[in-house]
């Protein structure tokens, strides 16, 4: 019997922590990869009063960017690999995160131009920044308490595709009504989120078979889904021109 599941009826499901780094496996002292990178939170900062993190239970304010355990995952990733290896995948992000945060136009197309983002060497850098993902997708996981798919850090690695983890663009009405009304009122209502997680499992074999979640960057973000033994999955990387999908059709 499988169910969708999420917050703590997941918990039966997780794995020991990492006591390596998950990528090239060596032992040693572990570093913290950001839920959103340092570039980010100081865009989102401005000359302004510290940004907010709320989830479920409260709200408070992000001290450090750079610090601040709200704006961090659970140790998994030794110095090198969250370091000079990743260094690539992260300018990739930030291209694509700044794009995204300076052109609030960009929610009321039906594609998004890669070209636009990155210009003629748009599949290079497109699929750089599907590394980045692959490295949060990894690192939400082991924050979460879950196993890491092993196509994550092939990808990394140099595979060719991440064949059970589907990744593709949307756009959430939502978040765009919120900020649209903060703005109405003079608030710049743009802002930064983690999606909750939820997962479907196998009660019989114990064990995870398929999670869920995703990030958004003012009112566009990247929803991912691994599904256990998925072969073909889709990256919208492949396309130059992938399809803004609205949240409400992939919930």
């Amino acid at each position: 019997m499988e169910e969708m599941l999420s917050g703590d009826d997941l918990a039966p499901y997780r794995v020991p922590p990492l006591g390596s780094c998950w990528w090239c496996g060596n032992d040693g002292p572990l570093t913290h990869e950001h839920k959103f990178k340092k570039a980010d939170l100081k865009r989102m900062w401005g000359d302004g009063p510290a940004p907010v993190w709320g989830d479920s239970t409260r709200m408070r304010p992000i001290k450090s960017a750079q610090r601040s355990k709200d704006v961090r995952f659970t140790p998994g990733l030794c110095a090198p690999c969250n370091n000079a290896r990743s260094q690539p995948f992260d300018r990739a992000y930030d291209v694509f995160s700044g794009f995204l945060w300076h052109r609030p136009s960009v929610y009321n197309g039906d594609v998004l131009d890669l070209s636009d983002v990155y210009g003629e060497n748009w599949s290079t850098q497109t699929r750089l920044l599907v590394g980045y993902l692959a490295k949060h997708i990894a690192s939400r996981m082991a924050h979460d308490g879950y196993q890491i798919p092993a196509s994550l850090p092939a990808f990394l690695n140099g595979a060719d595709r991440i064949g059970d983890v589907e990744i593709v663009l949307f756009k959430s009405r939502e978040i765009h009504q919120r900020e649209s009304e903060l703005d109405r009122n003079g608030i710049d209502g743009r802002s930064l989120q983690l999606l909750p997680a939820v997962g479907r499992a196998s009660r019989s074999r114990r064990q995870l078979e398929m999670y869920c979640s995703g990030l958004t960057i003012s009112s566009v973000g990247v929803m991912y889904r691994w599904n256990l033994g998925a072969t073909e999955a889709n990256s919208f990387h492949h396309q130059r021109q992938p399809p803004l999908h609205w949240y409400h059709d992939l919930a």
